[in-house]
């Protein structure tokens, strides 16, 4: 397996970065708000809530909500992997502050009827006095890394 020198060098980084567990103390950036939030995320994200998931992604760079709506039901149409399950392992916040990193945890979907139990991740962001996501929880992996099989249990 050939891997490029840019990425080892990047997924070194992003390790390194990616060592902080504390969470600052302000009314809703704490742990317990962001699991709300996560499991808002995930609960809506099984049902293709796409209207009231919207509402819990950040905007920076964002599209409409109807281009949002639209598009993913157009991957929905198209076959994508559905979530039916996400189990946090992880909570990766980077210093100073702590509003900011990665939730990695075992994700299972289903595509074409059969069932994928494979490591996934979420970005959360902590922004306007709440945690918000950067995307639906997806499948971690690389161009080129396949994805690694995970364990539901805790």
């Amino acid at each position: 397996m050939k891997i490029n020198i840019f990425t080892l060098l990047l997924f070194l980084i992003i390790c390194l970065t990616f060592t902080s567990f504390a969470f600052a103390q302000d009314s809703k950036n704490t742990r317990e708000r962001l699991n709300e939030r996560l499991q808002m995320l995930i609960e809506l994200q099984k049902l293709k809530d796409y209207e009231r998931l919207y509402d819990l992604l950040t905007k920076k760079g964002a599209d409409s909500r109807e281009s949002f709506v639209k598009t993913n039901k157009t991957f929905d149409s198209f076959g994508r992997a559905e979530l039916s399950k996400f189990v946090p392992k992880g909570v990766y916040l980077i210093e100073p502050g702590n509003d900011w990193g990665l939730i990695k945890g075992c994700g299972e979907f289903v595509e074409k009827g059969k069932k994928k139990i494979l490591e996934s991740q979420v970005e959360a962001v902590y922004e306007n006095d709440d945690w918000y996501f950067s995307s639906l929880i997806t499948i971690s992996g690389a161009f080129g890394i396949k994805p690694k099989k995970c364990s539901l249990n805790q």
